[in-house]
């Protein structure tokens, strides 16, 4: 496991050898990390920025950030296995008996021995690069962020403004906070699709439940007891006792009434679409609160909503016919 202290040695050794010249390294390596390049484009701008003498830095920083990162996510031996390594060890010291050292002769025989070369180079595969399995994407594998790619990335920024590390806590905090911002833009978007309830005025649940029908003589009667809840009540005398909760009939009456005022049948909707989250954010602006964040990915999902044109579906057609070909004609 790499201690913060070998990696911030690592980076104090590489910032003395690139000088003023670090924040571009650190620029080269953002792109890296937002998928804008690829790694051996990064290795490219490392040595162009180190000399030959120094480029073996860039491999230690790199393997040392790589291996802290991995470190958050490395699971822990279990005692017990532990101590099931000690007891096996203490046992093989035990049934060890002492034999005499013989003297070690010097032979000159079978000092170097042919081998043949060919059996030891590695063989050169193509591999498409979108199979790549070392580096993982958000957008490519479609997951939420793990422990070691929002540290690395976190790395990069506190680098970036002059901090020397980054806690473990305030990696399992900027995950929090992802998953909770994710999860109030998915409510505004299924809010805005179908009917829900609220509990206490504030909390949403129940949606895509059946709307009641307001133009029904009895749906005025309809009561949900699970809208509010009381811990106590008062009494008549001034006094407060516990609430009583609904009995398992009353429950059952409310549930018959809420089915006989509402529709039999809720439309089917489509399933959630660009155009179901650009609707969503441009009426519930408030679900990202950053200026800056908010209109960049409103012009991404624009951007996304775009629809090309027949001319541009046919020549893809063409693209991807001439690729088969090709393919075929190197098998063959």
């Amino acid at each position: 496991m790499v201690s913060d202290t070998q990696l911030n040695f690592a980076r104090k050794k590489l910032f003395e050898a690139l000088g003023d010249d670090f924040k571009m390294y650190l620029n080269s390596m953002k792109l890296w990390f937002r998928q804008k390049t690829a790694k051996e484009t990064f290795d490219a701008d490392a040595r162009k920025l180190l000399t030959p003498d120094t480029i073996h830095l860039h491999n230690e920083f790199l393997l040392a950030m790589l291996n802290k990162c991995q470190s958050l996510v490395s699971t822990h031996v279990k005692d017990s296995s532990g101590n099931a390594q000690v007891q096996n060890k203490d046992k093989q010291k035990k049934g060890k008996l002492k034999k005499k050292i013989r003297p070690v002769r010097a032979t000159f025989e079978h000092r170097l021995q042919p081998a043949n070369t060919v059996n030891y180079t590695p063989q050169a595969v193509a591999k498409d690069p979108q199979d790549d399995s070392r580096l993982s994407f958000c957008s490519r594998d479609y997951t939420l962020p793990e422990v070691s790619m929002v540290h690395g990335r976190m790395f990069v920024t506190a680098w970036d403004i002059g901090l020397d590390g980054v806690e473990d806590g305030a990696v399992k905090m900027v995950m929090l906070a992802v998953r909770q911002q994710l999860k109030g833009i998915l409510v505004c978007v299924f809010r805005r699709r179908s009917t829900y309830r609220l509990r206490e005025g504030k909390f949403r649940y129940a949606m895509g439940v059946a709307a009641i029908n307001p133009y029904l003589r009895n749906s005025y009667k309809t009561l949900d007891s699970g809208s509010n809840s009381y811990a106590t009540c008062v009494s008549s005398n001034g006094d407060h006792l516990p609430s009583i909760k609904p009995t398992i009939d009353c429950a059952e009456v409310e549930a018959v009434l809420e089915t006989a005022c509402g529709s039999c049948h809720p439309p089917l909707l489509p399933p959630v679409c660009p155009l179901d989250l650009l609707e969503a954010l441009q009426v519930h602006k408030s679900c990202i609160n950053s200026h800056s964040v908010y209109s960049v990915n409103l012009e991404r999902l624009i951007a996304k909503i775009w629809h090309p044109t027949q001319e541009v579906l046919d020549q893809e057609n063409l693209v991807k016919q001439e690729e088969t070909i090709k393919k075929y004609l190197a098998i063959n």
